[in-house]
């Protein structure tokens, strides 16, 4: 039980330590930072899960599995128009997830940030 403990406390370090070296420098070059003590908490608590879950979209989204979907013929080819055109349709939509996000948390969490 005492191990367990420990690899939880170690975790949890870990955690913090992501946090702060990935996600709060994210955070600032983005032009939004926190302006209390709230936004802190906040940036900390979701900066590194939204990271984590982007990633998994991402792979999930660009997998092998899909790219021979998209074109089976030029699996092992490096350039392929249909999977250029899919990649340009998922940046153009994730953009516009992202502007609408930023609107909708604005007017909840805008106060505890620089954003007007």
């Amino acid at each position: 039980m005492n191990n367990t403990k420990q690899n939880y406390i170690r975790i949890f370090f870990m955690y913090l330590a992501a946090s702060l070296f990935i996600g709060v420098p994210f955070a600032l070059l983005s032009g939004v930072w926190p302006k209390s003590i709230t936004g802190w908490v906040i940036v900390f608590i979701f900066g590194l899960p939204t990271m984590i879950l982007g990633e998994f979209i991402g792979e999930k989204l660009f997998s092998d599995k899909i790219s021979q979907k998209i074109d089976n013929d030029k699996k092992d080819k490096i350039i392929s128009i249909r999977r250029m055109a899919y990649a340009l349709i998922i940046g153009i939509v994730t953009t516009m997830v992202i502007v609408l996000l930023g609107y909708f948390l604005r007017s909840h969490v805008g106060a505890h940030f620089n954003i007007q």
